[in-house]
């Protein structure tokens, strides 16, 4: 009675615990398939998905030292004397230019009229006078050098047939001539700053769009900057030492939903799991490429897991009140168990070498 009494109990509150190892099978399959653009849902038949459009506003300010360079300063300005040596009135019209020996080019600064040479009939022997007209004029460009001394050669740039009736001087020197270096904003500061802000704008918004797909896939190439808008703080050769930019982009791109691509490839992997195995896969990886972007045509490269099937019942019905010294034996015919664990609870019954 004490022994049946104690089998008895064995085998109502021992249990024991069966581990396999197994090793799941991968399936591998590659499906092209066209992404159509408004799209509604997916259609198996002619391998089409809908192609959503995400997008992302986002801004921005950033600010750069500026490395341009640019000289400035102020124009030099005289007084010169033009002579007439000729019968008739000599008429000159603003911007005429007259230069120096050494090439500094100077302006007038309006209309100047220069009455014809005169003779003093009285003086003896008879006397020539010729007309003059004091004016002033403007250097072309800004710089020291055009400050310059008394008594200057000049002449005009283009001189009648009868040039040499025309004489030029200055009875004093010009001044006001100066010319500086400064930092200056340049076509290259403001596009290298744009362009850095842009990029970093592009990554944040790449990151927000991301974060509001939760169940899709993002296609590759599709993601980029529909519109932007810039405001900087400096124009072009502006004296400035930093240059600021405030940037407004809207990025954008095209997805797909996982349930979408899975409408696709459900029919065709049921066909490829192995007999044996649970056509419900364990995990997955994918891999999408563009193929065509001009026809949205896309390939999917797709690799799955798969288990065995384990009927947990039959292998229980077999195991029970066996040795476990057995258990190799019994289970030798499932060819997906790759190894085995038992535990017996309580613990001090894993002596007694049986299943319950």
């Amino acid at each position: 009675m004490i022994g049946i009494g104690t089998t008895a109990i064995y085998y109502k509150l021992v249990k024991a615990q069966v581990v396999f190892l197994v090793k799941p099978v991968r399936v591998e399959k590659e499906l092209e398939f066209t992404l159509l653009s408004g799209g509604t849902k997916a259609d198996a038949e002619e391998m089409i998905l809908p192609g959503i459009e995400i997008s992302s506003e986002v801004s921005e300010k950033k600010t750069a030292d500026v490395k341009g360079k640019k000289t400035v300063g102020e124009k030099a300005t005289g007084e010169i004397v033009i002579y007439n040596g000729s019968d008739k009135t000599k008429t000159f019209s603003p911007k005429t230019v007259i230069f120096t020996a050494d090439g500094l080019r100077f302006v007038l600064f309006s209309d100047v009229s220069v009455p014809a040479k005169t003779v003093d009939m009285s003086a003896k022997p008879p006397t020539e006078k010729w007309g003059e007209t004091k004016t002033r004029v403007e250097a072309v460009d800004i710089g020291t050098q055009y400050n310059i001394g008394a008594n200057s050669v000049l002449k005009l740039e283009s001189l009648p047939a009868s040039g040499s009736s025309v004489l030029i001087g200055n009875n004093s020197a010009f001044s006001g001539g100066s010319s500086r270096e400064i930092s200056a904003v340049s076509k290259e500061d403001r596009n290298s700053l744009q362009k850095s802000l842009s990029a970093e704008l592009g990554v944040k918004a790449e990151a927000e769009i991301k974060d509001k797909i939760l169940t899709g896939f993002i296609l590759p190439g599709s993601f980029g900057l529909k519109s932007k808008t810039d405001q900087f703080n400096f124009e072009i050769g502006d004296e400035a030492d930093q240059l600021s930019l405030e940037e407004k982009a809207v990025f954008a791109a095209v997805y797909f939903k996982e349930e979408d691509l899975v409408i696709l490839t459900e029919k065709t992997f049921e066909s490829l799991v192995p007999e044996g195995f649970d056509k419900k896969f364990i995990n997955e990886t994918k891999e999408v490429v563009l193929l065509d972007k001009k026809k949205n045509l896309f390939k999917a490269k797709i690799n799955r897991g798969y288990y065995p099937k384990i009927d947990s019942q039959e292998i229980s019905r077999k195991l029970a009140a066996k040795p476990i010294s057995k258990t190799k034996n019994i289970i030798e015919g499932q060819h997906f168990i790759e190894g085995y664990e038992v535990t017996i609870t309580p613990k001090i019954f894993s002596l007694l070498k049986f299943f319950p």
